[in-house]
């Protein structure tokens, strides 16, 4: 085997290892950087490096000779799945969402890598001026997100209580449920700017999609915002035909004005009963 094709099968694995370990840090313990780019450039131009890698890295291997005259098309391929892949991985990692947009942005990634490479190959342009005019492009457009930086926001729960009202009064038979959860922001912006949307309630038994829920909003320090979300006493979240449910998970979105901030799912909880 080359020495050059042993670079970039190594190169390749550290790289994909790098993403998955980037991908695996929770939400609310990714650092905060002074200096913002584009999320969907950020993805780009990811996944326009990994595109490159996987090409040499196909073209130079001696296992298969399909791989190698068809590189172009197996490292598109390649690095495609390894996106979507990605995203299915973040879904299951706390304070972190999987979006068919940052999909998107690495499969454009992944075609600019490609169209460079056939580029590079054909007219021997050197890939450092290459990669420098597609950082320079992806710098100017980000100038032009102004609200770039509310991706870093730390999002975290630091309360969430569910239970059933068994007391006695006039009216309705259906059970009364009630929670309470409490999310953090660390933002110096406006309170009334952030909402939650997208609120599901997993019971052991069921499972509710609702818009039905109240938010409270206020700054709790200049540097920090705090969400309540509570329940609309209009709206009932249990089914009567269904048993009693014994146990509540919360999953929801908090976004910052039309921007998703982030995605929150909160640990099972048992649901307490109050007579």
């Amino acid at each position: 085997m080359k020495i050059k094709a042993i670079y970039f099968h190594l190169a390749l694995i550290a790289f994909c290892l790098l993403i998955f370990i980037q991908s695996s840090i929770p939400g609310d313990e990714l650092p905060k950087v002074e200096f913002q780019l584009n999320d969907k450039f950020i993805h780009a131009a990811i996944y326009f490096i990994l595109y490159i890698l996987f090409f040499y890295s196909l073209k130079y291997q001696t296992k298969s000779i399909k791989l190698q005259r068809f590189s172009f098309e197996f490292a598109l391929l390649f690095t495609v799945l390894y996106g979507i892949s990605d995203e299915f991985h973040q879904y299951f990692v706390p304070n972190r969402s999987s979006e068919l947009n940052d999909v998107f942005a690495d499969i454009a990634g992944a075609l600019i890598g490609m169209a460079a490479v056939k580029y590079f190959l054909l007219n021997r342009i050197t890939a450092s001026v290459i990669l420098i005019s597609f950082l320079i492009s992806g710098c100017a457009s980000s100038k032009k997100v102004s609200e770039s930086s509310v991706i870093n926001d730390k999002v975290y729960i630091t309360e969430a209580d569910a239970w059933i009202d068994k007391m006695p009064g006039i009216g309705s038979s259906d059970i009364k449920f009630g929670f309470l959860i409490s999310v953090n922001i660390e933002s110096d912006k406006l309170p009334e700017d952030y909402s939650i949307k997208n609120f599901t309630i997993f019971f052991n038994n069921d499972t509710v999609k609702t818009d039905k829920v109240l938010t409270e909003a206020f700054k709790i320090t200049d540097d920090a915002v705090k969400l309540n979300v509570i329940h609309d006493l209009t709206k009932i979240y249990t089914d009567r035909e269904k048993s009693e449910p014994v146990t509540s998970q919360f999953k929801f979105d908090v976004y910052y004005k039309s921007k998703k901030l982030s995605s929150i799912k909160t640990e099972k909880l048992k649901i307490l009963t109050v007579q």
